[in-house]
């Protein structure tokens, strides 16, 4: 699924922000999107941040976008918005199969293989819902459950519901089906490497912990020079796994905490570009 990349500024996408916006305009009204709000000034930092409100959303109703311009951040927090709404209506077949009988007739992913919640019940022979999808290197068509692809939280729990995590974990949007799946790829494999960086411990992760002086990509030495500016503490950690797709963990602190304490925030980024991987982190 090659695609041309024509704006670069930060990320790689088929077209600027402001075309995507333009695209998907006709679409927020219909979609239930009532309010896009300009969350920028609620902090001190000045990074562009929007909050998109979708009251009568089947999980939840507000999403949020960020970006290096204002254009930027208002079309991710629509996109993000949209991505939810698809996932809370999706409209294709779905089986009513138990594991062991789906898999005599059609290609199954295996079971063994996915998140299942603590206390999880499934056995090859419990019955519950898939859907198709394709398998990602062959293209070949594969059931998987339906649990672990859709977004509604309204819906009666069907048969077999609870066996694994419902999260909108690999939920992306894009300008293109190849540009949708290549951020959705990097939130799955970017969850894995928090999770790893999680389990490692204290020591082995200060010893990943990166030297910002060392940093020189033009964008995120003007983020850093924002936040030096904003009086916040950053610290960035290379929390890249095995897989070897860049990906950074980034904590930010006030570095005057005054009479309230606020909350520290911590952003995560992974991209086939190190430094893209890199900037998302840091916004």
């Amino acid at each position: 699924m090659p695609t041309p990349k024509r704006f670069s500024r930060g990320t790689q996408r088929a077209v600027t922000p402001a075309q995507t916006l333009e695209r998907i305009s006709q679409f927020v009204e219909p979609m239930g999107i009532t309010r896009v709000a300009n969350a920028t000034g609620l902090d001190h930092i000045g990074i562009p941040v929007f909050v998109v409100m979708r009251p009568n959303a089947r999980s939840l109703s507000t999403s949020q976008g960020k970006g290096l311009s204002l254009t930027a951040a208002r079309t991710s927090g629509l996109m993000e918005s949209i991505e939810c709404y698809h996932a809370e209506r999706i409209d294709a077949p779905l089986r009513l199969n138990s594991y062991r009988e789906l898999s005599l007739r059609h290609r199954v992913v295996d079971p063994g293989a996915l998140p299942t919640i603590g206390i999880s019940r499934f056995t090859p022979s419990t019955r519950l819902l898939w859907i198709e999808g394709r398998e990602l290197s062959s293209d070949a068509p594969t059931y998987v459950p339906y649990e672990l692809v859709h977004c509604d939280m309204t819906l009666p729990l069907p048969e077999g519901s609870g066996c694994f995590v419902l999260s909108s974990n690999g939920l992306a949007s894009g300008n293109t089906l190849a540009e949708a799946t290549s951020y959705g790829l990097c939130e799955v494999i970017e969850r894995d490497a928090w999770a790893m960086w999680v389990a490692g411990g204290e020591t082995k992760n200060h010893q990943r912990r990166v030297d910002l002086a060392s940093i020189d990509a033009p964008l995120a030495c003007q983020l850093l020079d924002r936040f030096e500016q904003a009086e916040m503490l950053v610290g960035v950690w290379d929390i890249t796994t095995d897989i070897g797709v860049p990906t950074y963990a980034t904590l930010l602190v006030d570095r005057e905490q005054g009479p309230r304490v606020r909350p520290r925030a911590m952003g995560i980024g992974c991209h086939p570009s190190r430094d893209i991987a890199l900037l998302r982190s840091l916004t």
